[in-house]
């Protein structure tokens, strides 16, 4: 039996036709795929010919520019009120250009 794809013979059995079949179904699928398998590599090969100087740059920049260390600052568990004058004292700032608001701020007390 051959296993090449012979367009001059027609498959009579079913087993044949079957064969045939997986013979088409095959070399359809690895025709698919090692087209894709082209295009990838392409994309990868203009991706690593248009990103090969970012990786220097980039590194000679972060190099260049130390980032400061994060602050971070814990407010005491008993400061509730305080926090909320504070949130209050800058609704009030952010919205005093706007007469049209409602909210109106009592008293200011300063802490420290």
């Amino acid at each position: 039996m051959n296993f090449l794809l012979d367009a001059t013979t027609n498959p009579e059995t079913y087993a044949e036709k079957l064969v045939y079949g997986g013979q088409v179904v095959f070399i359809g699928m690895l025709t698919v795929f090692l087209v894709l398998t082209i295009l990838w590599l392409s994309l990868e090969l203009l991706h690593y010919l248009l990103h090969r100087g970012d990786k220097t740059k980039a590194k000679k920049e972060a190099d260049a520019v130390a980032a400061p260390a994060p602050v971070t600052t814990v407010a005491p568990a008993g400061d509730e009120d305080e926090i909320a004058a504070v949130i209050a004292a800058a609704i009030y700032a952010a919205e005093e250009s706007a007469p049209q608001s409602k909210f109106r701020a009592v008293s200011f007390k300063r802490i420290h």
